[in-house]
């Protein structure tokens, strides 16, 4: 049997005309089996042609993962290394970096060092205020001093910024921020939680 694109378009129109108008089944396929007729190919039984669906075109979306599973994958750390451009020191503990994240990929985002904590410019004292303007002064220094590269680059608990080991590297081997802050006195060790006050207890007032 040869098709022509006349007979092609009339078969066309009949299937058309079947998904538009379900109720007229019928009708329709008493048209499908004229014009086969007229070909001269014999009928086809009486049955509505179906469409063939795709097994990824399910209507119902796929169920949400497990919280368990969604925070398991908010905590999982990106193990890097990631080059880092710093952009701009915060205090000294946090500054803001242009990070790639792949060939032709970068990102801008906040960076927490991991496991130190350094006093806050908004601080609750004089002591703490020109605590924290020394620390972020020693950690443009030696930010500066190398490449920066960020480790174990995970989300932070706070929208917008990310926790990550960071690595400056010279003509030597890397050298660890947190702990030369640490031992250089212009921040503390910190592991979470709640944070040491900076400032001297001040007495509740009485009466």
């Amino acid at each position: 049997m040869t098709f022509t694109p006349e007979s092609e378009q009339n078969r066309y129109m009949v299937l058309s005309l079947h998904h538009r108008f379900l109720p007229l089944r019928h009708v329709l396929v008493l048209i499908g089996a004229a014009g086969f007729a007229w070909l001269g190919a014999p009928a086809p039984a009486q049955e509505p042609a179906r469409v063939a669906v795709a097994p990824f075109a399910s209507k119902s979306p796929s169920p949400p993962l497990p919280k368990s599973e969604t925070v398991a994958l908010r905590r999982a750390a990106l193990p890097g290394p990631f080059p880092s451009e710093v952009l701009h020191i915060l205090d000294g503990d946090t500054f803001e970096a242009r990070v790639r994240v792949w060939f032709g990929q970068e990102i801008t985002t906040l960076v927490r060092i991991r496991g130190i904590d350094a006093p806050e410019l908004k601080g609750r004292c004089g002591d703490e205020l020109r605590g924290a303007m020394a620390s972020r002064d020693a950690l443009a220094k030696l930010l500066a001093s190398g490449s920066v590269m960020l480790r174990d680059v995970n989300l932070d608990k706070y929208g917008g910024r990310v926790v990550a080991s960071v690595e400056v590297r010279g003509t030597g081997p890397g050298e660890d921020v947190s702990a030369t802050m640490i031992a250089s006195g212009w921040a503390r060790p910190y592991g979470g939680g709640k944070r040491e006050a900076w400032c001297p207890l001040v007495p509740a007032p009485r009466g």
